[in-house]
């Protein structure tokens, strides 16, 4: 449903005036938080299916469980792999994930570069703008955006002394912070 697996959790037939209509609330089970519910009226669903056969086996046929190890790997398995398939919201493309995980309301501007940073084979943007216009916004962006593709493993991020934080929040923080000392190192040649 809406290029993304679901399970269905209630169906509420209505019949009034006009055609009989399913209020349908489903379950997205593909590892992307926002939205994980929905509530939608099933006839308006465009490209919606069903598809049967995939319920749960019965114990009772025979059929033993997976050991919680290996059902847990099949379960990774589906989360990571589940942004790669999601169909785009407007286009064929791939759709954006991280403006649905982060904090902030992105506004439509901050989400260019990171459609122009998916489609970099090695990504390299300056983002310049006026001051407050969001460019740490949409550098985190980007960040989520290729962190949850898997096309990068580690940031590098330069700024200068006055902006780093202190040592006591910095030992908080899920990062290796290596702080310079200000100068750089001989480069060899």
């Amino acid at each position: 449903m809406r290029g993304r697996p679901a399970t269905v959790r209630n169906v509420d037939p209505f019949t009034g005036e006009g055609p009989a209509v399913n209020l349908v609330e489903v379950e997205y089970f593909d590892g992307i938080e926002f939205p994980g519910e929905d509530t939608v009226l099933w006839e308006c669903e465009i490209g919606a299916e069903i598809l049967t056969g995939g319920g749960l086996p019965r114990i009772s046929d025979g059929i033993q469980p997976d050991h919680p190890d290996r059902f847990a790997a099949f379960c990774d398995a589906i989360r990571w792999s589940s942004v790669a398939r999601l169909p785009g919201l407007t286009s064929d493309g791939v759709a954006l994930v991280s403006p649905w995980e982060s904090a902030v309301m992105p506004e439509p501007y901050q989400l260019y570069p990171v459609l122009k940073a998916l489609e970099m084979p090695r990504v390299s943007l300056l983002l310049a703008d006026d001051v407050g216009l969001g460019k740490t916004v949409g550098a985190g962006l980007i960040l989520r955006e290729l962190l949850q593709r898997r096309r990068i493993r580690r940031v590098l991020v330069i700024c200068p002394a006055s902006l780093q934080p202190p040592p006591s929040v910095a030992a908080q923080l899920p990062i290796t912070s290596r702080p310079n000392s200000g100068s750089l190192p001989d480069l060899p040649g």
